[in-house]
């Protein structure tokens, strides 16, 4: 539990900088407060900032948001209300609702950063043959990367047991 909380403040800190930084400004809403991460353990700042961007988004203090970005945006923050409730802290959370915040936060920022396949996602795996799980991230970008490649494979290995 405690390997989740450090990962994802160490991602969403990590990518909320790297947002900043390659936009050569920040966006509107990367400047309207300062971005408090799920991994803090405080989710009622959290979920005060995202409030908060809602209702700029509701107001047109976005800019660049059209009308279907803001009921996405919407959706999204509906789903993290519904998922965190009445928690207070990061770590009171199931380890999968923590997986359901991560993600549904990166898909915000992905949404309002216009860059979907820098998108991290976070889930469980589980080896075959184990019965122990463990959390894997990717990008959808290399997630996409990796699954051509595997294509790739398993069609030459294909090839080479019809003897082509």
């Amino acid at each position: 539990m405690a390997c989740l909380r450090t990962l994802v403040a160490l991602v969403l800190a990590v990518g909320l900088g790297t947002a900043a930084a390659n936009s050569g400004q920040a966006p509107d809403w990367f400047r309207v407060a300062n971005v408090p991460t799920p991994g803090d353990g405080d989710l009622v700042a959290f979920m005060t900032f995202h409030r908060d961007l809602g209702a700029q988004a509701r107001e047109g203090r976005l800019s660049g948001l059209d009308r279907a970005t803001e009921r996405r945006l919407e959706e999204l923050q509906r789903i993290l209300a519904g998922v965190i409730g009445n928690q207070t802290r990061f770590d009171a959370l199931s380890q999968r609702d923590q997986l359901t915040v991560f993600n549904t936060h990166e898909r915000v920022v992905a949404l309002l950063n216009g860059d979907e396949n820098s998108r991290l996602e976070c889930r469980r795996e589980r080896a075959v043959g184990s019965r122990r799980s463990y959390i894997e991230c990717a990008s959808l970008g290399n997630r996409d990367v990796q699954r051509r490649l595997n294509q790739e494979s398993l069609a030459a290995l294909k090839r080479i047991q019809q003897g082509r």
